[in-house]
């Protein structure tokens, strides 16, 4: 699991029909994650297959907030916005060796289900009123996704080694893709 605290500070300019206002305000989130997986690694010689299946469930509670005192503040009663997903795929490898180096490429293919409101939204309401009179709703996420993630790690001796890896998520609403590189060092 995982647990994170964040502090937040929002600003915002309303300029409509001749009102004018800045309003700002200050407040914390409290995010939480458990997630687990499963799976089955079947290994052949330098290749191994290992299908899985894997959950996992967030929660952020945002704290209550109300923004400066202007004609157009807006306010929040506190909220809760929770997620929780699954992912069913399998991942695969094959070690390829030369002299002192070793080479893992690897794949993971996937299906991503999100079980909850694809698109995140927080209730407002203006200062002094309602704090729930209105939904501002979040960009909204695929219920159902494709993932794909590619890699090379190498290991090149003296306790030295290197990563380089693509990930994407495909669905109807976006696609999320990036690219990461790892250098590790034991000593």
């Amino acid at each position: 699991g995982a647990y994170g605290r964040y502090d937040t500070s929002t600003a915002r300019v309303v300029d409509v029909a001749g009102l004018v206002a800045a309003e700002n305000a200050q407040y914390g989130v409290n995010q939480g994650q458990a997630f687990g997986r499963i799976g089955i690694p079947i290994a052949m010689d330098d290749t191994a297959i290992e299908p899985f299946v894997s959950g996992s469930y967030t929660d952020a509670s945002i704290d209550k907030f109300t923004e400066s005192t202007g004609p157009v503040a807006l306010e929040n009663g506190g909220q809760t916005i929770d997620r929780t997903q699954s992912v069913a795929g399998f991942r695969s490898s094959v070690v390829f060796r030369d002299g002192d180096a070793i080479f893992t490429p690897n794949l993971t293919l996937g299906w991503v289900h999100n079980f909850d409101s694809t698109a995140p939204g927080v209730r407002l309401g203006f200062a002094g009123m309602d704090s729930n009179s209105f939904l501002v709703d979040g960009v909204a996420t695929n219920t159902e996704a494709g993932l794909v993630q590619a890699g090379l790690d190498a290991s090149i001796g003296s306790g030295i080694s290197l990563g380089i890896g693509y990930e994407g998520q495909f669905g109807d609403r976006e696609q999320d893709q990036g690219v990461h590189v790892n250098i590790k060092a034991n000593y």
